[in-house]
């Protein structure tokens, strides 16, 4: 069924206020292309334009957010789809079986096209912290295989290493960060320095939320890669700050928040999985279809709330319409 016909069947009278919500997302869209227009010439306009972008979110004017590095704040069309979902849910709780799962594919192709991955390289997770977990209890280890961290981790990106190294007997290996370090070859010596023959995974903080430091896994990538060490990165505050490119970042394993610095309700996560790697990478939780192929086996949690993933779908649109070198910068 087409989708305008569908919500008009679905709500019936209610109809209206549901097309109304569609509108008003193309409404606040098209302001936003009429700025971009308005602001052609410079890449990242202080003052007019971002008050401007400020005016569609819903917090009120008394307010400045100082720490979306812990919880961001939603754009209002995000709002009106994460709602228009809801409805939905509550008004027929069966179309979250029929009509729902052609939607989230939709989310998970867009997802897959916004960090330049293959759509069977991405799951949709609930936050960082999750996506860590399912990387360092999904590998296999051998009693001594070390894992290479810098001082700096945050406790998500830390403790899930910590658990591997009591249950399995590793070897945690911590690298020193200056602040900041000198330059990228210093940090990349370092960690150069500190590979072994037993070396299985470098895990680091992509953007580092103590000091701010992106780190540099292009370079150390090329060094990973020719000597078969996974490289995983927790990069919670990546998606919806930095213009993201798997292929060029060279990572392995990736996983990072939506609800930071992209303006998803909570419980949207991104883990991302190199084709290539998939297989050393045991699913932590299980349920029908858990040995199929693809990234999408490490996001079975049984039923969801659906209207999250959509919302974050939505989060995605509103970021690209103002750019996300234009964000970036």
């Amino acid at each position: 069924m087409e989708r305008r016909r569908f919500f008009e069947y679905m709500f019936g009278a209610s109809a209206l206020s549901v097309m109304s919500i569609n509108k008003l997302n193309a409404s606040i869209y098209e302001s936003i292309e009429l700025l971009n227009s308005k602001y052609l010439q410079d890449d990242s306009p202080d003052g007019p334009y971002w008050d401007a972008i400020r005016k569609n979110f819903l917090f009120t004017d008394d307010i400045i957010m100082m720490n979306n590095g812990t919880l961001g704040a939603m754009p209002k069309p995000v709002y009106n789809t994460l709602m228009k979902y809801f409805k939905v849910q509550t008004t027929n709780p069966y179309e979250c079986y029929n009509f729902f799962p052609q939607i989230k594919g939709e989310v998970k192709n867009k997802l897959a096209r916004f960090v330049n991955a293959g759509v069977d390289e991405v799951a949709i997770t609930r936050n960082t912290t999750e996506g860590m977990n399912v990387i360092a209890s999904g590998l296999e280890y051998k009693k001594g295989d070390e894992i290479i961290i810098s001082t700096q981790e945050h406790p998500s990106g830390l403790q899930p290493w910590k658990l591997a190294e009591k249950r399995y007997g590793l070897k945690i290996i911590e690298i020193p960060l200056g602040s900041p370090p000198k330059s990228v070859d210093e940090i990349i010596a370092d960690f150069s320095n500190a590979i072994t023959s037993r070396t299985k995974v470098i895990s680091v903080s992509h953007t580092n939320f103590i000091t701010g430091l992106i780190f540099p896994t292009k370079e150390l990538s090329e060094i990973t890669r020719k000597k078969n060490i996974l490289f995983a990165v927790d990069a919670a505050h990546a998606i919806g700050m930095l213009n993201l490119d798997m292929k060029e970042l060279g990572i392995d394993l990736f996983a990072s928040s939506a609800y930071k610095w992209l303006g998803t309700p909570t419980g949207c996560g991104l883990l991302y999985v190199r084709k290539e790697v998939q297989d050393k990478i045991w699913p932590n939780i299980t349920t029908g279809g858990w040995d199929r192929e693809g990234a999408g086996k490490f996001e079975s949690l049984g039923q969801r709330a659906d209207p999250l993933i959509f919302a974050f779908g939505e989060a995605i649109d509103f970021h690209n319409k103002i750019g996300k070198g234009r964000v970036e910068r």
